[in-house]
């Protein structure tokens, strides 16, 4: 059992970074953490029956060590990184480059399965690393990393979310940078992740609640005597 933590621990693939980035979308649009744990088990359940069948067994986990640590934990902390980025429906894009952003003047079917699009395709972003695992073609890490990060942090700016994606962006490529270098994606993806997180939860925070100095009404200036004397015309009647 020890054995199956440090290897799932020094693991140096993308997939702990992955079960970061892909259930944290879910939080982006449903607002009850218990919907979102219940559509990663029902995923999970049916990655697993997908493994038992013949040919598809590079699906399967490889110890009950993995299923927990880099499906479940890892899924928690992006469903913590993702709630501070949620955002309303806007009335108009407002970002010239969100095209698959949903706005008010949206077709009712788009504005309601737009979210469960935006999710398929950031989990469709994973084709560099699956494609080489399950036909066994070596590709090299980085590769993998980049592949993955630069399609996903591109459809979330398609999908107007400019913040998360400058978020993602920054995790992303710290943690392909160290990895490559020194493995242990869990660990290194868990401390940039959470740096950022709050780093950017703190910036927001000023930003949007930063106080401001109360408004000082001016004192009324004071005229010289001999000026308003001076000034004033005075009739004498005799």
């Amino acid at each position: 059992m020890l054995e199956d933590w440090i290897a799932a621990i020094s693991d140096g693939t993308p997939w702990p970074m992955v079960h970061i980035f892909i259930p944290a979308l879910l939080v982006l649009y449903i607002d009850s953490i218990w919907i979102s744990l219940s559509i990663i088990y029902v995923f999970e359940s049916v990655e697993f029956m997908f493994s038992e069948i013949q040919g598809l067994e590079y699906w399967a986990e490889w110890s009950k060590v993995d299923t927990l640590l880099s499906d479940i934990l890892m899924g928690l902390l992006g469903f913590w990184v993702a709630y501070g980025f949620k955002r309303g429906e806007l009335e108009s894009a407002a970002l010239w480059y969100a095209y698959f952003q949903p706005i008010t003047t949206s077709p009712q079917w788009y504005r309601k399965w737009s979210g469960f699009i935006h999710i398929i395709m950031a989990a469709a972003s994973t084709i560099s690393i699956t494609l080489g695992g399950y036909f066994g073609i070596t590709v090299p890490i980085f590769y993998q990393f980049a592949g993955f990060g630069g399609l996903y942090v591109l459809l979330a700016l398609l999908f107007g979310y400019s913040d998360w994606a400058l978020f993602s962006l920054l995790c992303i490529s710290l943690t392909t940078l160290f990895t490559t270098l020194y493995e242990h994606t869990v660990i290194i993806s868990t401390i940039v992740v959470v740096f950022f997180a709050i780093t950017f939860r703190t910036f927001r925070t000023f930003r949007t609640f930063r106080p401001t100095e109360p408004k000082r009404t001016p004192e009324p200036k004071r005229t010289p005597l001999i000026s308003k004397l001076s000034t004033e015309e005075y009739k004498i009647d005799f």
